[in-house]
């Protein structure tokens, strides 16, 4: 690295005196800015944003010859044509081509730096087809965002783009817990209130977990938005019955698919909290009962006795106080 600024004057001047026929080194010479100066991957980047092009045509262009496709050289190209695509109006226009450039290159490490720009700009618009295909790519070359270990920052990068990484996994997994709170309560609770209600919390909820019999693992996998999902966020267990399990900031909610059944709110860490990795063998494990401290006590509009975690009862109005309680105990404004 200390003496690449060189070596890139020398060879350009080199290249520059070059009158010979060889096809790679007339390529090299025609294009001796894009390989020999340091923003060399942006200048291409932006020649092909600017003309219109897809990134594809860069193969071509510069003539790489085969081995060349998985070197640093094309990441960073491929993370500053993504960077400067998920900017344009036409956008989602650029993210199949994108997607078909990176299996040919190959690197988990370009994957990160160019889909968390995808997600991040699709995060800000409604739902779109693009969204479903960066999904699935997303789960098989880099792993579920549940999986924090899958998707450390590669080396070398910067601050910023760890941020943005870390906020891709987050979101994510927002998109993902959306699709299985919705499809838990209409296809195993079948409870519009409750999945109303839990749907403004999911931007927040940053882990969660279904856990069921074979029927209710049937349920979800007929439905087509978590069908490729359901397998990674499910676990058997006996009983006849269902559990939603989600975590938001420092506590876990288990939510029972019964309808009329109380809400256990944890903090992550207390002795009864459920684990989500733990393997339960029965739904009764998750159920503590009346032994656990009701979450507060109410009349009218003026509660009492409110505890940190605690069993809570879906009656009426309840809504209204559950709403109430996230926003004193975990400061979330819905």
């Amino acid at each position: 690295d200390n003496t690449r600024r060189i070596f890139q004057q020398f060879l350009s001047q080199k290249l520059k005196q070059y009158d010979g026929s060889r096809p790679r080194l007339q390529t090299l010479k025609k294009r001796r800015a894009a390989f020999l100066t340091s923003d060399g991957p942006t200048r291409v980047a932006t020649f092909l944003l600017d003309e219109g092009e897809s990134i594809e045509v860069v193969w071509d262009m510069l003539r790489l010859p085969e081995h060349a496709r998985g070197y640093p050289y094309v990441a960073e190209l491929a993370s500053a044509y993504t960077r400067n695509a998920m900017r344009a109006p036409s956008y989602r226009d650029y993210i199949r081509p994108i997607l078909r450039f990176l299996s040919e290159h190959g690197r988990k490490s370009t994957y990160k730096r160019c889909l968390s720009s995808m997600v991040l700009r699709l995060d800000q618009d409604e739902p779109v087809e693009e969204r479903e295909n960066v999904v699935q790519i997303a789960f098989q070359k880099i792993g579920d965002p549940a999986h924090t270990p899958e998707w450390q920052p590669w080396t070398g990068a910067t601050e910023n783009e760890r941020d943005n990484l870390d906020s891709a996994r987050q979101t994510l997994n927002n998109w993902i817990a959306q699709r299985f709170i919705t499809a838990f309560f209409d296809k195993v609770a079948m409870d519009e209130d409750r999945r109303a209600f839990w749907l403004q919390y999911a931007p927040h909820v940053t882990r969660f977990k279904v856990f069921g019999d074979r029927n209710t693992r049937h349920k979800l996998r007929r439905d087509d938005r978590i069908r490729q999902y359901v397998d990674q966020r499910f676990s058997s267990i006996g009983g006849s019955k269902s559990v939603l399990l989600m975590q938001i900031k420092d506590r876990v909610i288990v939510e029972f698919g019964k309808t009329g059944g109380a809400c256990y709110i944890h903090r992550k860490g207390a002795p009864s909290c459920p684990s989500f990795d733990q393997r339960y063998s029965h739904i009764r494990q998750l159920r503590i009962g009346t032994d656990f401290p009701l979450l507060m006590r109410y009349s009218g509009r003026t509660y009492r006795d409110v505890k940190e975690q605690g069993r809570f009862l879906h009656k009426h109005d309840w809504e209204r106080r559950l709403h109430w309680w996230m926003r004193k105990k975990l400061g979330i404004e819905t």
